[in-house]
């Protein structure tokens, strides 16, 4: 799993966000915690403060493995 973030105001949002992430992602249990990148940006709606964009592969496993 890979994530970019972006974020309205990511010196003010950046530390909060990251603790809620890593704490959904340690829920999840995910290990290791998927690679990740944060970028400040002029987001498409005026009210949003993060749009997240993922991409993630499963193997699908076979009564073999």
């Amino acid at each position: 799993m890979r994530t970019t973030c972006y974020l309205r105001d990511i010196e003010r949002d950046y530390k909060e966000f990251n603790e809620e992430r890593t704490t959904f992602y340690k829920e999840q249990g995910l290990d290791p915690l998927p690679a990740s990148t944060g970028i400040q940006v002029i987001l498409c709606r005026p009210d949003l403060l993060i749009e997240i964009e993922a991409i993630a592969m499963f193997r699908k496993t076979t009564s073999e493995e």
